[in-house]
Formats: structure tokens, C-alpha cells, sequence
């Protein structure tokens, strides 16, 4: 779950990505609803929604890079 949190994050900040803009900004019904919606994972790890997206706005408005590492088997 939290994997999709944060490639969704990545996508948004360093790319500006309309689809996870709308993944991360979207309060429909599937994001409560959907094990992956961004609403669901934030209530499920107890994150509170607005704090959350205010950071990632403001990486995003300070054009911060997020550097992640994929894993090697």
C-alpha cells in the first residue's frame, strides 16, 4: 500500500503528473473506498489527509527531487 503512496508522490512532485495529481487530490468515493485509494491508506496508517497533501504541495511548489532506489532481488 504504501508503495503506491509514494511512487504516486513521486510521479507528482518530480514530474507533475496529471494522474497522480488526481490519485493524491481526488476526494471520491474510490479513494475512501479502494484498498489503494490515497484517503484509504493515509486513514489506514493513521495519516491525517491534509497535512499530507500540504507537504506534497510544498515540495512540489519548492521543485524538490525525490530520489528513490528500486530494490535488487
Amino acid at each position: 500500500m504504501l508503495s503506491v503512496l509514494v511512487q504516486q508522490v513521486i510521479d507528482f512532485v518530480n514530474l507533475g503528473d496529471y494522474q497522480a495529481m488526481q490519485y493524491l487530490f481526488n476526494d471520491g468515493p474510490q479513494s475512501d473506498e479502494y484498498v489503494f485509494g490515497f484517503r484509504h491508506i493515509c486513514q489506514y496508517f493513521s495519516y491525517q489527509v491534509t497535512y499530507i497533501r500540504g507537504l506534497i504541495l510544498e515540495m512540489r511548489a519548492r521543485k524538490y527531487q525525490i530520489k528513490a532506489r528500486k530494490m535488487k532481488e
